[in-house]
């Protein structure tokens, strides 16, 4: 019984592993399309942070559990 829930929980590291490279991946390419600096600079942060992540030994905790580093900016807004 350990063995295989030891197992999912190395699955789904594996799988949170691929998103975040996924997202590391989209908010590269969302910060070389943005023409607006500020946007730029964010996607770029963005995709600093999600490639942190997929690397890391440990998946992140919730926003709540790492205050000194959060994965979304305080001043990230969608631009109009």
């Amino acid at each position: 019984m350990r063995l295989l829930q030891k197992g999912r929980k190395s699955k789904a590291m594996e799988s949170d592993r691929i998103y975040l490279s996924r997202r590391a991946v989209e908010e590269q390419e969302a910060s070389d399309r943005a023409s607006n600096p500020k946007a730029k600079e964010l996607h770029a942060e963005m995709a600093e942070r999600y490639r942190d992540a997929a690397h890391s030994k440990t998946l992140p905790k919730t926003r709540e559990a790492r205050p000194e580093r959060p994965l979304v900016p305080d001043d990230f807004r969608i631009l109009d």
